[in-house]
């Protein structure tokens, strides 16, 4: 084994790789993306994987490929030297088809000779299933900061597919990012996390920049305000993973009261004076971001959400309301849209029953005015028919079953119910720019939360309080 190991060392030393300006000796690399070799690569990857597998000491060549691998990845110059690694990745290390026709085939033949091989080809079955970049996955995990590599390779593929470098349809390019997403909620389950209290005395300055800087919600622009979000009627925490406890990953911002807050500006610029632990009876999550998108559809913020309820109800035992204040980001593009169907003369969306064509050219005229959130009289004439569309549109408006809305769609499924429309929630700019100033309160009822996350996704049943359902069907 030893022989071949250095024959194979020797072999890859003849193979010096120029991509895209960068002269490396990379050359586990330069066989990956060389149509020619890479099948070679993976046969040779495969073989000293099975040798892992049958001896403790393991073999070295998927480790020294895996850190080659993260080495040439740091230094790629630009995003097109990583679209092509991408797509040498999730080609050339896939799942190999032929070797599954022949596990296929011997499997087919044991059972039908009821051959005490039975298990065995099942086994060889399985792993042919396993493409080869998942035990890269694994190797790569292993490496020092190699768990944080894989959330930034990530974060650069589906930049790559939204900018359109990548095709996000491609069967391998999908298969690959699916692969890796897996990968990565096993290493960011609920053991490898810990959850952090944020505050201003016992945080790192650091720490809590990263935090500043990385607020999506609700931007914050200076020190003073982030003291201000970390007062005593506040509470800020923090997910982070053991292997990276540096990285914020995903972070949650609590008011504490004794009412369910209906505007944003209230709840950021509320007074935090101390308040008796007693009478906290409300905890109003208003800020909630992923920081990594190279986490995206792990489910964080839902395990953030329940390990902070736990938190808040621990200190404060008298607290039993637990909402949000919450945005609806594609509500304007929505609402504008359908607008413009309807007043065209299209036939009317099911969303718009009840609305005709020069209501809704009412609506839009009035919409266009410049701010109209300051007109008492526009603000009154438009409220009731902007709540009904908002209502029917977060509890009617599906994609593939479930609510087309992104943050709907977050709560929701948490097992969250759409408890309460605000009308002009967020009059500031971002506000107006995503929703015409609407927000929501979604509300964590904890006794429903098992039975609300059932009927949506098994069923497609959004809950809703009464005065929410009433708006809809008005």
């Amino acid at each position: 084994m030893l022989r071949g190991l250095l024959n194979v060392r020797n072999y890859l030393k003849s193979f010096r790789l120029v991509k895209n300006g960068l002269k490396r000796n990379s050359n586990w690399v330069s066989l990956l993306l060389n149509k020619e070799s890479s099948h070679e690569l993976k046969i040779k990857f495969s073989t000293a994987l099975s040798s892992k597998r049958s001896h403790e000491s393991g073999d070295l060549i998927p480790y020294y490929f895996a850190k080659d691998l993260v080495s040439f990845y740091n230094a790629l110059p630009n995003a097109n030297s990583k679209v092509e690694l991408f797509q040498a990745l999730s080609t050339n290390l896939g799942i190999d088809t032929e070797q599954v026709e022949t596990s296929l085939v011997k499997l087919h033949k044991s059972i039908t000779e009821k051959s005490t091989l039975v298990n065995r080809n099942q086994e060889e079955l399985l792993l042919s299933l396993i493409p080869t970049y998942k035990h890269l996955f694994d190797d790569i995990s292993r490496l020092s900061e190699g768990v944080g590599f894989l959330v930034n390779m990530r974060k650069d593929l589906r930049h790559l597919f939204k900018s359109n470098l990548l095709d996000r349809n491609s069967p391998n390019l999908r298969v690959f990012d699916n692969f890796l997403k897996k990968h990565l909620a096993e290493w960011f389950a609920d053991g490898f996390m810990d959850l952090q209290p944020i505050t201003w005395n016992s945080t790192s300055a650091g720490f809590i920049e990263k935090l500043m800087k990385s607020e999506a919600v609700h931007p914050i622009n200076s020190w003073s305000e982030m003291k201000q979000r970390m007062g005593n009627r506040r509470r800020v925490f923090a997910f982070t993973h053991r292997m990276i406890p540096d990285e914020p990953l995903v972070v949650l911002h609590a008011l504490l009261g004794d009412n369910i807050p209906s505007n944003i500006n209230s709840v950021l610029q509320t007074d935090n004076y101390p308040m008796e632990k007693d009478l906290v009876k409300t905890a109003t999550f208003y800020s909630i971001s992923a920081i990594h998108r190279g986490l995206d559809g792990i489910g964080l913020g839902n395990l953030l959400i329940k390990k902070v309820v736990h938190e808040l109800k621990r200190e404060f035992p008298t607290l039993d309301t637990f909402v949000t204040l919450s945005p609806v980001p594609n509500f304007r593009k929505w609402l504008d849209h359908h607008l413009n169907i309807v007043v065209s003369g299209e036939p009317i969306p099911q969303t718009f029953i009840g609305f005709d064509m020069q209501t809704c050219c009412d609506i839009k005229n009035m919409l266009s005015t410049e701010n109209w959130h300051l007109n008492d009289d526009l603000c009154s004439k438009l409220e009731l028919p902007m709540k009904k569309l908002c209502a029917r549109y977060l509890s009617r408006e599906k994609r593939r079953g479930l609510a087309f809305d992104p943050v709907a769609h977050f709560h929701l499924r948490n097992g969250a119910i759409l408890w309460r429309l605000n009308w002009l929630g967020n009059p500031n700019q971002m506000g107006m720019d995503l929703s015409y100033g609407l927000m929501v309160n979604y509300k964590y009822n904890l006794t429903d939360i098992e039975a609300n996350n059932y009927e949506y996704l098994v069923h497609s049943k959004v809950a809703t309080s009464a005065d929410v359902q009433v708006t809809a069907d008005s």
